[in-house]
């Protein structure tokens, strides 16, 4: 359905506007009553069920049952879902039946079914471990098994290019799923939408700490199934975060990075970021005026910044994080960064779309010039933004959702999808909230058939660009903008 983003923007500012209601919850039984319950699995899913059943199990101690599983894969049967009556020591026991069942539903997962007894195992898990917000986790992740299969039974074509990132063996994803910054949702629908977007092909996940769904993330990743290894997945140092009180900002990094790895269950992740630079964070976080406070809540200047990128260099030796990079830092905080370390960011992240202001389009340039990949948020926002000139009934705002209307009507695609493709040539990656089936389906395929000619480069002109001093309407900095 070829909607065009005609309401993306809106749900990160309207509450209540949520993807998909709630199934009904399904009964709870105690755990055991179902135990060896036979969960059916596609033949062609039996490497990748293994897989997700023996990859994570830390705690519970399955050797004897693994042979009859493997039988059982073999000959096409029925199999078995993991027995929780091991013996295991008291301490390990709840962590046990948890890491099992959860397994259970991962590998059900593969193969888009889950049953309604395995179902009932893991409500049972929950009723175990007591209390209603367990319970509500647990069976949350039963009924997204349901909402996946519903949302991937026809398989969409997903487009594979990707980026180079200097330094990296493997190229990042150039479609990603950002889960900034729809509040609306609640952790079990994001849980939903994410999964959703993993078993439909995506692969490459952005995320922070201030998004508050660091851990739905990681419990996205084992409900897909998905190898680890398929996936890129990017976090952020929330850079605003950190006072003089807090100590030294490098060590303070190292932290952070420890604190998202335990909230996501990784031992690495793909990228981090530095989540603003240095006069982003004066905008969120103004510099204290009484004398006496400057030492300790002051926020970052140029030291604390290098500081900062020495403790994501640190972590990056460590193995713990990949490839590190920037996010809304300018030209002169950047160069200064690599003047300082001698270590130049792999990627930028970037507010970008085909009205920015010229200066913001040279920024990017100059960031590719010196081999920094260039991820875009906020590709769309061009039809809301800024705020300050009357959102998405402007004169200025319409004149652009129809100059990218007019272009999408000539190739017979949406506006959001001649945006993306406008990225795309430009040789920027993008992140979007990819909530619907109808987003997936919008952001994902390739549309190899669409290329954008000269003519609809000067359709696209024929509206106004944005402005330097919307930035500041818009609460957050065009990096190219700050001089």
């Amino acid at each position: 359905m070829a909607r065009g983003h005609s309401i993306r923007f809106a749900l990160l500012f309207v509450l209540g506007l949520h993807a998909c209601a709630y199934r009904a919850k399904v009964p709870v039984a105690e755990l055991g009553e179902h135990e060896g319950e036979d969960v059916v699995v596609a033949s062609d899913q039996h490497d990748t069920i293994l897989d997700a059943f023996t990859g994570e199990l830390k705690f519970y101690q399955f050797a004897n049952a693994l042979p009859n599983i493997k039988a059982g894969m073999k000959t096409g049967v029925a199999v078995r879902a993991a027995n929780a009556e091991t013996a295991v020591t008291e301490e390990t026991e709840v962590a046990a039946k948890t890491a099992v069942v959860t397994e259970a539903v991962a590998m059900t997962s593969v193969a888009g079914t889950m049953t309604a007894a395995a179902a009932m195992t893991v409500t049972g898990v929950a009723e175990m471990m007591g209390g209603a917000t367990a319970m509500t986790r647990v069976v949350a992740m039963a009924t997204v098994m349901t909402d996946v299969a519903d949302a991937t039974k026809d398989k969409l074509e997903v487009c594979n290019d990707s980026l180079a990132v200097k330094g990296s063996e493997v190229p990042m994803p150039a479609r990603g799923f950002i889960t900034c910054c729809n509040f609306s949702f609640s952790k079990s629908e994001m849980l939903s939408h994410l999964t959703n977007y993993l078993k439909a092909g995506g692969r490459l996940i952005d995320t922070a700490p201030d998004y508050h769904h660091e851990d739905t993330v990681g419990e996205a990743i084992l409900a897909a199934g998905i190898p680890r290894e398929k996936l890129w997945i990017s976090t952020k140092v929330d850079t605003d975060g950190w006072r003089g009180i807090k100590g030294s900002p490098s060590k303070w990094v190292l932290a952070q990075v420890d604190k998202s790895l335990k909230a996501m269950h990784l031992s690495y992740v793909d990228s981090m970021v530095l989540h603003f630079g240095i006069a982003q964070v004066a905008m969120e976080a103004k510099q204290p005026v009484e004398l006496n406070a400057t030492k300790i809540w002051r926020t970052i200047g140029p030291a604390e910044h290098v500081e900062m990128w020495r403790g994501l260099m640190q972590a990056k030796r460590q193995g713990k994080v990949r490839n590190i990079g920037v996010c809304e830092t300018t030209r002169k905080e950047i160069e200064n960064l690599i003047q300082e370390t001698g270590e130049t960011p792999s990627m930028v992240v970037t507010w970008v779309h085909p009205w920015m202001p010229k200066v913001q389009l040279d920024f990017v340039s100059w960031a590719q010039s010196k081999e920094m990949a260039v991820v875009a948020y906020g590709l769309f926002n061009f039809k809301y933004f800024p705020f300050g000139k009357g959102g998405p009934n402007s004169s200025s705002n319409l004149l652009r959702v129809q100059a990218a209307e007019k272009a999408g009507k000539k190739h017979n695609v949406t506006w959001g999808q001649i945006a993306i493709k406008w990225a795309r040539d430009q040789g920027v990656g993008f992140l979007t909230g990819l909530y619907h089936p109808e987003y997936l389906e919008e952001d994902l395929p390739c549309l190899d058939g669409l290329h954008l000619d000269a003519e609809d480069h000067a359709t696209l002109a024929e509206a106004p660009p944005w402005e330097c001093k919307d930035q500041y309407t818009a609460h957050q900095f065009f990096p190219g903008c700050i001089p």
